[in-house]
């Protein structure tokens, strides 16, 4: 569904879950899924804890223990997916981020964005046609929405603009506008935005540079010679990589990044196998942005940062990002870049508006067209 860069459209709207210990937990366990840290375990939530010494045994409604953590000085470590974290109960009625807006329940009225020196125009929503009485009660759900369930939907933040005014910004959970927040593989768009943009810019790219002469690779499989940028930016490279499926694929995102044996993840996928003709197939594959975030950096002699700051970030009048680097020091950008969330709605915005912003061309109309077009 990615297209080229179908997801730029998308405004802000990210999703994160906390893991509950009853009563409450504090507020630094609050993003455990939002963060990505926790998917897939939210099985924890309203589990039983059973305390045998220091040792306590979570288990759920069939009575299978699916984790065990330590309890020692009232603080309870539990290891989930890679890191360990620690909890301490708080009284059932303290201010605490494991509910929207810190307690259990609360009231909501309408108001506009602030004004910042981020580019933004900000204004009320009925002037530009919208019922702040229904925004009022959307988010007022939101204040007051369930937290019992890891199935529940746990909004970090939801922003809203229109005819290119900022008329909705609000927080959850603990997180807020000066925080760079983690955009997940929406991040994958950058790529697209920082090609586009350095085509309007006279520079001598585009989604037909074949991947492995650019980078200087000589492969003797005709399949990886054809493969172009295009394919790359669509997940039709061919490669040995599926991130859905339950097989094994050496390129898949976990397989790679979740290894300490090989740091040059780049090295790795060039290496791989092609188990498809480019542009055969769609495949969801995080290495396929990575490498097309390479193969522009190579083409151009900058790194890729250093290019998505001079004809993105700064033109759009982005504050302080981040965007992941591979142990060797390459931008992975498979996803994960954080964002403030008001410069990440940016790019939807100069999507909407044609490939402009506030008065200056970032993409062109050609390419806006290109990297939305419905293709698988």
């Amino acid at each position: 569904a990615l297209g080229i860069g179908a997801s730029a459209a998308l405004a802000l709207v990210a999703a994160g879950q906390a893991v509950k210990v009853d009563p409450a937990v504090p507020p630094e366990a609050a993003c455990l899924i939002g963060c990505g840290v926790m998917a897939g375990f939210g099985a924890i939530v309203n589990t039983a804890g059973v305390r045998r010494g220091d040792t306590v045994f979570l288990r759920n409604a069939r009575d299978t223990t699916i984790q065990t953590g330590l309890l020692r000085n009232g603080q309870l470590s539990v290891f989930l997916r890679f890191n360990t974290y620690d909890f301490r109960k708080v009284p059932a009625d303290s201010f605490t981020h494991f509910y929207p807006r810190g307690w259990r329940t609360g009231t909501y009225t309408y108001t506009p964005p602030r004004a910042r020196n981020d580019g933004w125009t900000v204004g009320r929503a009925r002037d530009v046609g919208m019922s702040e009485e229904k925004l009022a009660a959307m988010v007022q759900t939101l204040v007051n929405s369930s937290v019992d369930s890891a199935s529940n939907y746990r909004l970090h933040g939801i922003l809203v603009a229109r005819h290119g005014k900022l008329v909705l910004e609000e927080y959850f959970f603990g997180e807020h506008a000066d925080k760079p927040h983690d955009t997940r593989s929406a991040s994958k768009t950058l790529v697209t935005v920082v090609l586009g943009a350095a085509m309007q810019a006279g520079m001598k790219v585009g989604p037909a540079m074949p991947v492995f002469a650019t980078m200087g690779e000589t492969s003797p499989d005709p399949r990886k010679r054809a493969m172009t940028v295009r394919h790359l930016l669509t997940m039709t490279s061919g490669l040995d990589c599926d991130d859905g499926s339950s097989e094994y694929h050496a390129g898949s995102e976990d397989n790679l990044t979740n290894q300490d044996t090989l740091p040059d993840w780049l090295r790795v996928v060039v290496g791989l196998n092609m188990i498809r003709d480019p542009g055969a197939k769609a495949v969801y594959c995080s290495i396929d942005p990575f490498l097309a975030g390479e193969v522009l950096a190579r083409a151009t002699g900058r790194s890729f940062p250093d290019l998505a700051w001079e004809l993105v970030g700064a033109p759009l009048q982005m504050g302080r990002y981040t965007i992941t680097l591979t142990p060797v020091g390459d931008s992975y950008m498979g996803g994960g870049a954080r964002f403030l969330p008001r410069d990440f709605m940016k790019l939807a915005q100069v999507y909407a508006n044609g490939g402009m912003w506030n008065g200056r061309r970032i993409l062109s109309e050609a390419w806006i067209r290109e990297s939305v077009e419905p293709r698988f």
